[in-house]
């Protein structure tokens, strides 16, 4: 059997626990699938329909995304380390507490989605989408978020370190106790025009 057949097989399947390494399952249906604590390792997941899965807890590496559907996917307290989200469907989806480092997150829409919690570090989200997403108590450090839409977006305690936001925009909903230190204004993010949360909050607005 095919890895692309097995995975046609995998809807609301139960993955909990599994072990996935160096497959090809682009284009699979993956709907409903539970991969709770799962460990995914060298996966093409492109275009993969993984809409309402349960990927809590999982560890997720070198995973390719691209294009996949996966609203309301659940990926709360996981582990992502150099996966490509570009251009994925993410809205609604919920990232609470999972910790996500050096992942692409270019084009990708993620609106309405929960990150509360959640810790960034060395991402790329140029030009994704973050309106009406919580994003309360996250920490972003030194991400990629030239371009990004943050309109309605809840800001409330997020941290913004070293991070890169030239073109972006969107008025956020709240941003109460929130920290931004140096970013980046930059076209290029050299670091040579560097504000604070004042000046996040004015170019945000001043569209």
């Amino acid at each position: 059997m095919t890895a692309y057949a097995a995975a046609r097989m995998m809807r609301g399947g139960e993955l909990t626990g599994a072990r996935l390494e160096q497959l090809n399952l682009a284009d699979a249906d993956l709907v409903g699938a539970a991969l709770e604590r799962a460990e995914l390792f060298d996966v093409d997941l492109a275009r993969v329909r993984v809409e309402t899965a349960t990927l809590t807890g999982a560890r997720i590496v070198r995973c390719t995304f691209t294009g996949a559907l996966a609203e309301n996917a659940n990926f709360s307290s996981a582990v992502a380390e150099h996966c490509d989200f570009a251009r994925t469907k993410l809205a609604t989806s919920q990232w609470t507490k999972s910790h996500v480092d050096h992942c692409v997150f270019t084009d990708a829409d993620i609106a309405d989605a929960q990150l509360g919690l959640a810790h960034f570090i060395d991402c790329d989200l140029r030009n994704a989408t973050l309106a009406g997403a919580v994003l309360a108590g996250a920490v972003f450090e030194r991400c990629d978020l030239r371009g990004v839409n943050l309109s309605g977006a809840d800001l409330r305690g997020t941290s913004f370190v070293h991070c890169a936001f030239s073109t972006a925009f969107g008025q956020p909903i709240a941003t109460a106790g929130w920290l931004v230190t140096a970013a980046d204004f930059s076209d290029r993010a050299d670091a040579s025009d560097l504000g604070d949360a004042d000046d996040l909050y004015a170019e945000l607005t001043s569209s």
